[in-house]
C-alpha cells in the first residue's frame, strides 16, 4: 500500500477514472467533491476547497494529494482565480501543514500569460505549487478525448459521426495534440510515485496537428459526410466579447486558441507512449 491520497475533482471524467487507477496502483483514495459522492472511492468528503478548515480536514492523514479540480470555462476572471488559484493555494498550505509527501497538480498545455484568463490562472496555480516545500509534480494535459463528454474534442468527434456542419475557427489552423484519456490517466498515476518525477513539470500530448487536420482525420476514420465550415476570427472575437454576458463562446476562448503552446514530450520516467491517433479514434468510435 502506497498510502492515502486525496483526489480533488473526483467527480470529473478524468477524476473518476483516476479513482480506479490510483487504487490499482496501491493507493487508498479519499475523493473530494462539491456535492455528490464518488462511486468506488475508499473515502469521500465534500465542501469548498476555498475554506481552510475544510482543506485541513480533507488532507489530514494523507500521504499525497492529486489536485484535478478546476474550472475550464467561466465568464469572469475572478471565477477562474477562485477555482484554479485559490483552491490550489488552500490545498498547498494544508498539505504543507499536514505533512503530505507528494503533491500532483493537473494543469493544462494552455498555461500561459498570453492565453487569457484560464491560461493565466493555471500558470499562477503552477507557480504556487513549484514554490512550495512539497514533493511536487505538475502534469500539463492537452486536449483529452475518450471520456464520453459532450464537450471539447469528444463533442467534436460525436458531431463528425452524426454528420452535418462542423464549425472551425478561422482556417482551422489552431494546433491540437489530442491524447486518449486512458493514456493521460496512466501518466498521472506514474507521476505521483516517488522518484524522478518529483520537482518536474511535464507537457503531455499525442500527435500534434491542426484543428482542421484533426477534423479531417475524424471524418476519414468515421466515413462521415460531415462538412467543415470556417468561422472568421473577427466573428469569434465579437462573440467572445458578448460572451462576458451569454452565448456559447466564452470571453477568453479566442485568446486560448491562438496563444502559442509548448510542444509535448514523451518522458520515459512516466512510462508514457503516444497512442496513434487513428487507433484512439477507432476505439472511441468503437470501430474495428
Amino acid at each position: 500500500m502506497r498510502g492515502r491520497v486525496l483526489l480533488t475533482g473526483a467527480a470529473g471524467r478524468i477524476g473518476a477514472l483516476l479513482v480506479t487507477r490510483l487504487q490499482e496502483d496501491g493507493w487508498h483514495v479519499r475523493a473530494f467533491t462539491h456535492r455528490r459522492p464518488v462511486d468506488g472511492a475508499d473515502e469521500w468528503c465534500r465542501g469548498t476547497l476555498l475554506d481552510p478548515d475544510v482543506c485541513r480536514e480533507a488532507v489530514e492523514g494523507c500521504d499525497g494529494v492529486v489536485h484535478a479540480a478546476g474550472v475550464t470555462h467561466a465568464r469572469r476572471r475572478d471565477a477562474y482565480w477562485e477555482a484554479n488559484v485559490g483552491t490550489t493555494a488552500s490545498l498547498v498550505k494544508a498539505a504543507e501543514q499536514g505533512g503530505a509527501r507528494r503533491f500532483l497538480l493537473l494543469s493544462s498545455r494552455t498555461a500561459s500569460p498570453s492565453g487569457g484568463w484560464y491560461s493565466a490562472s493555471k500558470l499562477a496555480a503552477e507557480q504556487l505549487v513549484a514554490d512550495s516545500t512539497l514533493g511536487w509534480t505538475i502534469v500539463r494535459l492537452p486536449e483529452i478525448y475518450g471520456g464520453g463528454s459532450d464537450e471539447g474534442i469528444d463533442g467534436l468527434i460525436a458531431s463528425v459521426r452524426s454528420g452535418g456542419w462542423i464549425l472551425v475557427p478561422g482556417r482551422g489552423e489552431s494546433e491540437l495534440c489530442p491524447m486518449h484519456i486512458d493514456d493521460a490517466v496512466h501518466a498521472c498515476v506514474v507521476a505521483l510515485r516517488p522518484g524522478p518525477a518529483v520537482g518536474r513539470t511535464y507537457v503531455l500530448g499525442g500527435e500534434c496537428l491542426s484543428l482542421r487536420g484533426f477534423v479531417d482525420r475524424c471524418i476519414e476514420v468515421a466515413g462521415s459526410d460531415a462538412r467543415v465550415v470556417s468561422v472568421p476570427w473577427a466573428l469569434l472575437q465579437a462573440a467572445a466579447f458578448v460572451g462576458r454576458l451569454f452565448g456559447p463562446v466564452y470571453p477568453d476562448q479566442v485568446a486560448r486558441l491562438r496563444a502559442p503552446k509548448p510542444r509535448p514530450t514523451a518522458p520515459a520516467d512516466l512510462a508514457f507512449e503516444r497512442r496513434p491517433l487513428e487507433a484512439g479514434l477507432r476505439a472511441v468510435m468503437r470501430l474495428p
